[in-house]
């Protein structure tokens, strides 16, 4: 298995992992807010029901950007070879190392550390077309494209 393979189902099992938990994490909502039985405080009941639905929406929100960045890793050939920084591209720089693809920011594959960007990104867009010897330069970073693949 490749580099590019084996970041992208990183990736996509912690995504995938990450999208379980906020399920669950919203049926659990669900089930306290159907549960709780009104009180004789008057309005306590109204009050938990409503910030449990405002914790549901807050949920519904992490869960649809959870999807959308799989729906980014999901239109990516990890057996694709780049020639170009591009999305799905993995980019060696003498500094750091970036994987294309949705904005995960840094994880560890394989004791290699890994900077997930999305295209749209400032450091993404700055890499868009860039080959290897290129320089790559946003405010903050400088480092030399090393290898693409």
């Amino acid at each position: 298995m490749s580099d590019k393979e084996k970041v992208w189902k990183f990736c996509m099992d912690m995504l995938l992992e990450k999208q379980k938990g906020i399920q669950q994490l919203i049926a659990d909502a669900r089930a306290a807010s159907n549960n709780d039985t009104k009180s004789s405080m008057g309005d306590k009941y109204e009050t938990t029901r409503e910030m449990m639905q405002i914790e549901i929406n807050k949920l519904q929100l992490q869960l649809q950007e959870c999807g959308q960045m799989l729906l980014a890793l999901k239109v990516i050939d990890p057996e694709k070879r780049s020639e170009i920084a591009e999305s799905g591209a993995l980019v060696f720089t003498d500094k750091i190392n970036f994987f294309i693809a949705t904005g995960i920011g840094r994880v560890q594959v394989e004791n290699q550390s890994w900077m997930v960007v999305s295209s749209s990104s400032p450091i993404g867009k700055s890499m868009q077309g860039k080959k290897v010897g290129d320089l790559l330069t946003t405010q903050a970073f400088h480092a030399k494209i090393l290898q693409i693949s």
